[in-house]
């Protein structure tokens, strides 16, 4: 009977343990996330009045006239340049790593003025303030991926599995939409002129795809926070496709492959702390008091 409850005694020591340790880990490496929440809560700025009540009607005029809508000269380079950063990657792994981390973050910083910056005679001169902001946040921590790495992109077979994700990133970065009719329109040039490269939602399901085929060796603070923003941004962008625009009805669909992607990414990152927190032993240094009925 004594070594029952010595056993239970263990176990529940064990169990307190265990998700200490997590809570631990959560308010240490995703203390962002909350603050990512908050910025949310920023409305938008315009150079001219407009009613609060109609704050989410604001930012989606800014979302759908950006400046970089007349800028379509940079979008071929914001296309090819991550395709021949990725084939890099793949095939001379780790040399290459610095010059990627560095261009997501630049590509991160160009999505951030010129995806949420409008410039209009309805609001004159107005930002998506929670987006730029969130996209500013993002681009620092890819930026410090670039001074102090921790991706390990060691060249080595993937299982072929994982490729799914990837062609399911393909599609909005190809972005086969008619530039008119916003319906479906696979026309293989927009590979090279969709501006995909510059659209938060298009192009992060790429460097997610790309971080989750070489999982778990890489910086999980950088994937979840990268994923997180991108399921707060896909949802409230699917809302606005589905719901609020539905003519943007395809657009919609083609942040589908965000959402889930970066679903998945969080699924995975949460996984393997728990998988990490169960194998580590007991710290013998440590006291814990665990009470028994």
């Amino acid at each position: 009977m004594r070594d029952l409850k010595e056993q239970t005694n263990i176990t529940a020591m064990e169990y307190n343990l265990f998700w200490l340790r997590i809570s631990k880990t959560v308010a240490h490496q995703w203390w962002f996330l909350a603050l990512i929440l908050l910025l949310q809560l920023i409305p938008p700025f315009t150079s001219r009045s407009y009613d609060l009540r109609q704050w989410a009607m604001v930012n989606a005029y800014i979302l759908t006239h950006p400046v970089k809508a007349s800028l379509t000269g940079l979008f071929p380079v914001f296309q090819v340049t991550p395709l021949i950063l990725i084939a890099l990657l793949l095939i001379i792994g780790n040399k290459a790593r610095r010059i990627f981390s560095a261009y997501v973050a630049f590509s991160y910083i160009g999505i951030a003025l010129l995806q949420n910056i409008s410039i209009s005679d309805r609001y004159g001169f107005a930002i998506c303030t929670a987006n730029l902001l969130t996209f500013i946040i993002l681009a620092g921590m890819w930026s410090w991926e670039t001074i102090f790495p921790k991706n390990d992109f060691t060249a080595h077979k993937h299982p072929f599995w994982k490729y799914w994700i990837v062609l399911l990133a393909l599609l909005p970065f190809w972005e086969p939409v008619h530039p008119f009719t916003l319906q479906p329109d696979f026309n293989p040039a927009y590979i090279l002129t969709s501006g995909a490269g510059l659209s938060f939602c298009l192009v992060t399901p790429l460097y997610l795809a790309l971080l989750m085929l070489y999982f778990p060796r890489v910086n999980k603070s950088l994937l979840v926070a990268t994923g997180f923003v991108g399921v707060i941004i896909s949802l409230g962008n699917m809302a606005l496709e589905f719901v609020i625009f539905p003519i943007y009805w395809w657009i919609g669909i083609l942040h589908i492959p965000l959402f889930i992607i970066s679903l998945v990414s969080l699924w995975l990152s949460v996984k393997e702390i728990i998988a990490q927190e169960s194998l580590a032993p007991l710290d013998p240094r440590v006291s814990y008091e665990v009470s028994n009925p």
